[in-house]
């Protein structure tokens, strides 16, 4: 009886642990559909496949690559050293953030006219928090709209489905070290930054702009960093 109350704890702590992984990887992807409404680019479905196909790999490969220093470090090490790299992740992002947002709100201070379109931009920028790069590639429609059809098309998914996957590679790796998780993590993560997209768009297209970059960025990095002090300490 214990053990299938332990069995059943164990896999209710699985299930909220992927489900906070795969919302943390995909609130970047939900401030970039917000970006995309805004400036009416319409994301068919083909491209939102792509942007969610990027996702499922760049997770399956770190899984692969977690899964691999395990075998080579001890078990108790490489569950902390999983639950630092997802710590280091989420400050990354919180440091980042920051910095952001100080900036913005120097300009703002120098620019008063021009507030609504440095709101604007902050929305519109997408962060490789791991190394420290921003790409503002929706800073205007025809950066955004590379051929000018008001659509995103499969080419312009596919990069940005790399730029968002770029902390997942890192975020993967770290959860593959700290625990087993089940083999459709990857499909989960992949649905999961599909839907936030998605839903992204349609608030962007509702000029939902109550929703910007800075609290989506916080709540990222917030909940790696849980999820890294938890694997770590309980």
């Amino acid at each position: 009886m214990g053990e299938t109350v332990s069995a059943r704890e164990g896999v209710i702590v699985t299930v909220w642990s992927l489900l906070g992984l795969a919302i943390a990887l995909s609130l970047d992807g939900f401030g970039a559909g917000i970006a995309y409404g805004i400036k009416r680019i319409r994301v068919p479905l083909f491209s939102l496949l792509v942007i969610c196909l990027c996702s499922t790999i760049a997770m399956a490969v770190a899984l692969l690559a977690g899964h691999g220093l395990t075998t080579l470090i001890p078990g108790e090490w490489a569950g902390k050293l999983g639950g630092l790299i997802l710590i280091m992740l989420g400050l990354f992002q919180l440091l980042n953030t920051l910095k952001d947002s100080s900036n913005h709100q120097i300009a703002q201070e120098d620019v008063t006219e021009n507030a609504s379109e440095l709101e604007a931009e902050q929305i519109l920028s997408i962060t490789l928090r791991p190394f420290g790069l921003v790409i503002q590639v929706l800073r205007e429609p025809t950066r955004a709209d590379l051929d000018h059809s008001g659509e995103l098309v499969p080419r312009e998914a596919l990069l940005l489905g790399i730029a968002l996957n770029m902390d997942a590679m890192a975020a993967g790796l770290g959860a593959s070290m700290v625990g087993s998780l089940p083999l459709f993590t990857p499909l989960v993560v992949g649905l999961t930054q599909l839907l936030f997209v998605s839903t992204g768009v349609y608030f962007g297209h509702l000029q939902a702009r109550w929703a910007g970059g800075t609290w989506i960025a916080y709540g990222s990095g917030l909940v790696l960093l849980s999820l890294g002090i938890g694997k770590i300490f309980f």
